[in-house]
């Protein structure tokens, strides 16, 4: 019936949904339009897999800085997706205790810091409209004070345990507990930010691409194939930093991501003294810009949804007012049925850390490592358990702006065989791989405690 009337003007096709619309060429068939059934599951998938977020934009600059070029492909618009929150903030959860994840988190902080205020000096970010190095204070329990107090006492460069008096004194309003002030902090608006480092000559962005699959071809290249028929790009490397729905353009059986929904609140400044730093608390708020703060945010893993709820900035606005109660008064007259605000995804690990490096093929993996079910302590050569050409960076989690950045520079190093600017015990905390690995070694050892294997090559 379309054949036959592909002569007429303005013929359309009905009854598809968004899963049958990728088997049908429209061009081929001389449709002019498609009728696609509506529901939130249509919704959802046009929201699809982003790549030019806080991960993707940070590896495209650092890409590009090795002089690389670069094609970045955004379904939606730069920074659409969980990078898209009016204020975000840049600051190192600093733990008294040793581990890869304390370690990472404060690599990362301080580089990201010292990288964003050479973008403020030049120009490529507005001081007090897309970010301010104000430094930030981190609401603490007596214990937790206590602790970092005696940490910091060796390492004073990094912060400092302040009273209720003090802590006060530097944000503009009193607070009821002590703090940590952590000087290389601040916030920063995330879509600026990546507009800022997507704006390189040697990076090509494009927006508002159909849906993608992607594969490897056999002149070694990477293809990645617009559902549209109309249009390929293809690579010799492929670098996947499409947040919670990476997995949906990675070989199966994909990565461990775990999905934790937050929303912001918008809610108006205080007429009374503004706050002069970022204040953490159970959320967070900022100085604010245009009249606004940007507040947040919820915490709800496995919940997929992206509708905004009263009931969250509800929770917002109470957590806020617990924090600093000079606000609670004027905060208890606000509607939250009808505040501005986000709902997006994070995308989180088991254990925290991101996920940046090489993507491991399994199967490889499984036929590399099977020895470990002798010997735990065998060297593994793995230089070819990876899918050729194939890179991730994604599981961020809520602190994209402290992480994106050095972990973008571990994988631009990875791919330019660079040395890598972390020590390997760090690179191998954040190779995706290392989920691979566990639940082999797991696997062999049962019960067993064991040390994994060290990779020779990553």
């Amino acid at each position: 019936a379309v054949a036959e009337a592909a002569h007429r003007d303005d013929v359309c096709l009905d009854g598809c949904t968004h899963l049958s619309l990728q088997h049908f060429d429209r061009e081929a068939l001389g449709v002019d339009f498609v009728k696609v059934a509506w529901g939130d599951e249509l919704a959802d998938y046009l929201a699809g897999p982003q790549g030019a977020g806080l991960a993707g934009a940070h590896v495209a600059a650092a890409l590009a800085r090795r002089e690389m070029a670069v094609t970045v492909l955004e379904r939606g618009a730069v920074a659409g997706r969980a990078s898209g929150n009016a204020q975000g903030v840049l600051f190192n959860r600093l733990s008294h205790r040793r581990s890869a994840l304390a370690d990472f988190s404060l690599a990362a902080s301080l580089y990201a810091a010292r990288l964003y205020a050479r973008m403020l000096r030049e120009g490529e970010l507005r001081a007090g409209i897309d970010g301010a190095l104000t430094g930030c204070l981190q609401s603490l329990d007596a214990a937790a004070a206590a602790r970092l107090a005696e940490t910091l006492a060796a390492l004073p460069e990094l912060g400092a345990v302040l009273s209720a008096a003090q802590g006060g004194a530097r944000l503009g309003q009193a607070l009821t507990g002590p703090s940590l002030w952590q000087p290389d902090s601040g916030w920063f608006a995330a879509p600026a930010l990546c507009r800022a480092l997507l704006a390189h000559p040697r990076i090509t962005v494009r927006e508002q691409c159909s849906a993608l699959s992607i594969h490897y071809g056999r002149d070694q290249q990477w293809q990645a194939v617009f559902q549209s028929h109309r249009c390929r790009v293809s690579a010799p490397l492929l670098v996947v930093a499409a947040g919670v729905d990476s997995n949906a353009l990675l070989p199966a059986p994909g990565l461990p991501l775990r999905t934790v929904r937050g929303q912001t609140t918008q809610v108006p400044a205080a007429a009374t003294t503004p706050l002069k730093t970022v204040l953490c608390h159970t959320g967070y708020v900022a100085p604010a810009v245009h009249g606004e703060h940007c507040i947040g945010a919820t915490f709800a893993p496995r919940d997929p949804r992206r509708d905004l709820r009263a009931s969250d900035h509800r929770d917002n606005i109470d957590r806020l007012a617990s924090a600093l109660p000079a606000w609670a008064a004027s905060l208890a007259t606000l509607d939250a049925r009808t505040l501005a605000g986000r709902a997006e995804l994070r995308c989180a690990s088991p254990d925290y850390l991101p996920m940046v490096g090489a993507v491991p093929s399994v199967a490889r993996f499984r036929e590399r490592f099977a020895a470990l079910g002798r010997d735990a302590w065998h060297s593994v050569e793995a230089s070819d358990a990876y899918v050729p050409g194939l890179y991730v960076s994604t599981a961020h989690g809520s602190r994209g702006l402290s992480y994106a950045a050095l972990g973008a520079e571990v994988l631009a190093s990875t791919i330019c065989g660079e040395a890598a600017p972390l020590p390997a015990a760090l690179c191998r905390a954040l190779a995706p791989a290392r989920f691979t690995l566990r639940a082999i070694v797991r696997g062999a050892a049962g019960t067993r405690r064991l040390r994994p294997a060290r990779m020779q090559a990553e």
